[in-house]
């Protein structure tokens, strides 16, 4: 009889854990498979990052000595990929974009050059159409805002 019992607890237990194995394996994976596109990315333009991360769903790093910053953002159906010359910009800042309910739609760097002629760079940090909840975004662009704006500033 316990025997019986404890089988069909170990059962259900194993039927309840499954989905969460298979959402955190599939995540790996898709992370693991970013991630080397972005590595690909950075050989392609031969860069030596100096700072990286990875956070929700882009890649960010700085080569200071070519002065470049590398984005990588995924959406649901592409990959975009920008190459910012950080000699050319004048300094960087967040932008929020909240809703009407106080919660964060958008995470947005901005990036503005010294020639007012060119155009701004937007990097898109986060968006509630692509991730639910913000995971460490708010921390992380405000981290590389700090990290643009020094570089800038020692160049």
């Amino acid at each position: 009889m316990n025997t019986g019992i404890a089988f069909i607890g170990i059962v259900c237990v194993a039927i309840c854990a499954i989905p969460f194995l298979l959402t955190y394996s599939s995540r790996k994976r898709k992370q693991n498979l970013e991630k080397k596109e972005f590595d690909t990315f950075l050989m392609k333009h031969q860069a030596q990052l100096d700072y990286s991360e990875s956070c929700g769903n882009y890649h960010i790093g700085i080569d200071q000595n070519k002065m470049k910053l590398y984005f990588q953002l995924h959406t649901k159906h592409l990959i975009e990929q920008e190459v910012v010359n950080l000699d050319e910009m004048s300094y960087a800042e967040v932008k929020r974009h909240n809703s009407k309910k106080g919660t964060i739609d958008k995470l947005i760097m901005i990036l503005y050059p010294k020639d007012k002629n060119l155009p701004s760079t937007f990097l898109d940090f986060y968006d509630i159409n692509l991730s639910y909840l913000p995971s460490g975004e708010i921390e992380s662009i405000e981290k590389w805002q700090d990290v643009i704006n020094k570089t800038i500033k020692h160049n």
